[in-house]
């Protein structure tokens, strides 16, 4: 009585009109900003690994120093991110908004 899901069948010749078709402006874009996207996400790990390249030097770090920072960087990094975001936002919505537009606050 059990019955497999199938997915809906794609007419015959679907995907070779998609593998014929020529890239688009539209599709560049989305390349690009994705890109962009991996560019600014990697690069923060990137930077991580030079400054404490740099910080070994200057502090005399010794290797079990230099993995403790290592790790807890990336641990920040991986579980920070929602709280650190969306308090910054809150923080600089108002520092940077023209008056007529901050947020009103609501009467204690």
């Amino acid at each position: 009585m059990s019955q497999s899901a199938t997915p809906p069948s794609s007419g015959p010749g679907l995907l070779d009109s998609l593998d014929d078709s020529k890239i688009s402006r539209f599709q560049m874009k989305i390349m690009f900003v994705s890109g962009m996207g991996f560019f600014t996400d990697a690069y923060d790990l990137f930077v991580i690994g030079i400054v404490v390249y740099l910080l070994k030097t200057q502090w005399s770090l010794s290797t079990s120093q230099i993995s403790l920072l290592n790790s807890i960087t990336l641990l920040t990094i991986t579980l920070l991110p929602g709280p650190k975001g969306t308090s910054l936002e809150e923080l600089t919505e108002d520092a940077y908004a023209p008056p007529a537009v901050r947020r009103q606050e609501a009467p204690a």
